[in-house]
Formats: C-alpha cells, structure tokens, sequence
C-alpha cells in the first residue's frame, strides 16, 4: 500500500500516524492485503514534519500543484482527511468550506486518473443535521445545516460517482471524539486541563444526548476502511450508544477527584443543538471487521494521562 495522507499535523492524521508507527514497530503487519504501508504525506508549512514517510509541501488549493503531486507519488490509496484548520474559528459556517471541498475533488479526480485504487475521504455527521432524529443512519436523506455539513454532504455524492473503472471508495462519518492531539479548547481536553489546574468550570446542565468514541478506535476505522475495497459509501463510524454530556464530565471530574468543581447549570443551553446525536454502526460491523474496543471509561483514562503529561504540548515523536 502506498498512502497518500492529507491533513496529517491534524487530530486524526497524527493519531493515524500513531497507529500505522505501532503496528509497525510492534512487529504485527499493518495491512494484511499489501503488506507494509508507505507513507506520503503532505504539509503546507515549512518545516511541519510527518512522523512517518515521505512529506511533500504543498497547497493542495493549488490545482495544478496535486496533479504533480499525484503523478510523482503514485498512491495506491488516498485518505483525505484535509480541511479548515484550527485558525478558522467560525469553521462551521466559514464560505472557504466550498473552497476545500473544490479543491477535494480535484484531488480525488487526480488520483482516479492516476490509477489510484481505493479511497478514503473524512466525512462527518454534521452532514446530517440538526433536525434529523436522535439516530443516524446512513440511508437517510442528509440534512445539513452548515456551509461545513453542506460542503461534506456535496462531496460525498462526488465520492460516490467515481466509483468504478478500478477504484472504490468509502466516506467514513465519524462522530463526537476525543483522544490526543485534540484542539485543546474542545471538551474534554478543556475539561481536563481546569480540573487539573483547579478552576471551576461553568457548564451547561449537559443533558444533551452524543455519541463519544476515542479517537484511536476511529483511526483503526479509517485503516479498516482503507483495507476493505469491498465497503463502498458512506459509514458511520461511532460507539453506537449515546451518552449525555454531562456524564462525560462527571467521569472527568471523578477521574481528576475535583466532582465539586463542575458547575452544571452555570452556562445557557445552545439554541441550535439536537438533543440527541447517535451512529447507527450496523453498516460498517457488516462489512468489515471493526468495531469499538475502548470503553468510555477506558478513554476517558488515557485522554486524562495524555493531556496531564503533555499538557497540550506533546511533541510529534
């Protein structure tokens, strides 16, 4: 297998990194079709270095630039899991969303005609909106209610229409995560990092139902998906049960001993959050191998480990 991976300095990219460099250190064949996977990744910073494989600096908003990018490389395989990085503040309702979705395509185009095999792209289930019921399926029509759903949902009808002439492909819809190397303001490594330093924290009264999964279950998702030719379309990719809010940081506050220091009640509700969010994983139990193996509980612990030692610093070695 030789891997082309986008947005590899980001949450998923890192820790699918992570994951390829255990399987490989650990002795244990990470791709039991294609053996060993060669890693191309891309960067569009200077100096921004992969963990593993061959980095390539580009702007993959240059059109032309993944053209000489594909043909240099000749992946057999794509996971795209670019997108607006953490400077983009209003990431959700942002019109450069359109722009990265064009610039997908042009790199999903590219890697077809270049004789690319099987391709992963990083969806999301903000795709199918707020208004749609407490579980989501992949059958139902989406919904999406953000230029960030809306640019996802468009191009995975783009993913769908390649199909074929040699190359299969799957978007893979993960939804609430949490692990290391996330942004440090999301909500657990936020949590983590005020019940360590003490302060108290004003929450809503957390009632909303979500679908939490570590985000090192995802990437073994991801990997199995790349694996699988046969498992085209969309897929959920979740624990399958939901959880409020609020338990999610209770565990944390147990975790740090610091319970007193949750103030549930001391924010406003959103006014755009659906009460519940859950996966329906059936589709990809069904065609693949994977499913969740890290209990809430279990993640919640090594997240807790993960944040306290790197205190959102971690170095990439």
């Amino acid at each position: 297998m030789r891997l082309l991976l986008t947005g590899a300095s980001g949450f998923f990219g890192r820790n699918l990194q992570d994951r390829i460099r255990r399987d490989r250190d650990g002795g244990q064949p990470n791709d039991g079709t294609h053996g060993a996977i060669e890693v191309h990744t891309t960067t569009r910073k200077p100096g921004d270095a992969s963990r593993e494989g061959h980095v390539h600096h580009l702007d993959l908003m240059d059109h032309h630039s993944i053209g000489t990018l594909i043909e240099s490389v000749g992946p057999t395989h794509l996971c795209h899991l670019a997108w607006l990085g953490p400077e983009h503040r209003d990431r959700y309702r942002s019109p450069d969303n359109h722009r990265w979705a064009d610039a997908s395509r042009v790199l999903f185009e590219a890697f077809r005609d270049g004789g690319g095999e099987r391709l992963v792209h990083l969806g999301s289930c903000i795709e199918y909106g707020n208004r749609a019921p407490g579980v989501r399926v992949e059958t139902q029509p989406l919904d999406p209610d953000t230029a960030y759903g809306e640019a996802k949902a468009a191009l995975a009808e783009t993913v769908t229409d390649l199909v074929g002439d040699g190359l299969s492909a799957a978007v893979a819809r993960p939804f609430f995560c949490y692990g290391p190397h996330e942004q440090e303001e999301r909500l657990v490594p936020s949590l983590i990092l005020a019940l360590a330093d003490g302060r108290t924290i004003d929450l809503t009264e957390g009632r909303q139902v979500r679908d939490f999964l570590d985000v090192r279950d995802i990437v073994a998702a991801l990997l199995t998906l790349l694996r699988t030719p046969a498992a085209t379309g969309a897929f959920n990719i979740g624990a399958g049960t939901g959880v409020t809010v609020r338990s999610i940081a209770e565990h944390l506050g147990s975790i740090a001993g610091r319970p007193e220091l949750l103030n549930f009640g001391g924010r406003p509700e959103g006014a755009d959050s659906a009460p519940e969010i859950v996966a329906d994983i059936g589709r990809i139990t069904a065609f693949t191998d994977w499913e969740p193996s890290i209990t809430l509980e279990q993640g919640l612990e090594h997240a807790t480990g993960w944040w306290l030692t790197s205190r959102g610093g971690a170095p990439l070695s």
